[in-house]
């Protein structure tokens, strides 16, 4: 019977380190330059609520950093609805979105290649996406993020309302007026409401200095609400990342070893 002597068990980094590699785990580098006037414009339209047709409802509302930019409860209400939050309670005749709100946590990275929980929203290789607008999607999209942008604005229940809505200043909500098919008409319907506000029109000729105020879609509302998400809301500075950017030293020993059951015998 041969000797033991001299077999060592490898290490808590070595383990960890073969069951990355299976795992093709690597640290990611933000390489992302976001233009300032890009990001400022979709940080202006990321917390407005001129986005929905009764003016009540931002993307900030279901995104709200206060809860980890969800809105802490499961299902999302939209319009309609009066609260923060957990709190957030159902108005009148609404019904719940048939979602929640997922967090924005580094999804401007490229390993995100869809969105929603039921992917319907697919970054395709270099064909461009796969989304419920199909051939009627623009094509000035630049991420799987901008390309995600584009649909909370069409939903009645998340953004859009219901027939008959009238705004929190008691107009007509002209958005919800039109037909559901008509996808492109409300994306040029919200452009129209953005446009005729003169700091709105600065801030589109700033971040598209080569496009027309004119030839402004919401496409480049969506590219400019992906960046702000972008530029806000990646974090690559945690242990873990240092651990995978090589320093040893940042991961605790007991964290070690539950990366190691994380990647390995837990599944």
């Amino acid at each position: 019977m041969g000797s033991l002597a001299g077999c060592t068990t490898p290490s808590t980094d070595e383990q960890l380190a073969e069951l990355l590699d299976q795992a093709g785990v690597v640290f990611q580098e933000e390489k992302s330059i976001h233009d300032p006037d890009l990001v400022a414009l979709g940080e202006a339209l990321f917390w407005d609520p001129i986005l929905s047709g009764n003016r009540d409802v931002a993307c900030v509302t279901c995104h709200h950093p206060q809860f980890g930019t969800g809105d802490g409860i499961p299902l999302s209400v939209g319009t309609g609805a009066a609260g923060l939050g957990p709190t957030r309670s159902l108005g009148e005749g609404r019904q719940f979105v048939p979602r929640n709100a997922t967090d924005l946590f580094n999804r401007g990275l490229p390993e995100w290649t869809s969105m929603f929980w039921d992917s319907r929203v697919q970054a395709i290789d270099d064909l461009g996406f796969s989304t419920p607008a199909a051939y009627r999607l623009p094509a000035e999209l630049d991420s799987v993020l901008a390309a995600q942008a584009m649909f909370p604005v069409l939903s009645r229940d998340e953004m859009r309302g219901d027939r008959g809505d009238v705004d929190i200043f008691g107009q007509t909500n002209e958005l919800a007026s039109i037909n559901d098919k008509l996808v492109v008409d409300i994306w040029d319907a919200i452009m129209v409401r953005l446009l005729t506000i003169t700091e709105y029109q600065a801030m589109f000729t700033a971040a598209f200095q080569d496009v027309p105020l004119d030839e402004l879609g919401f496409q480049h509302a969506a590219n400019a609400i992906a960046a702000y998400e972008a530029k806000t809301f990646t974090f690559l500075d945690s242990p873990w990342d240092r651990y995978l950017a090589g320093k040893e030293d940042a991961l605790s020993e007991a964290a070690g070893r539950g990366a190691i059951l994380f990647y390995g015998e837990a599944g």
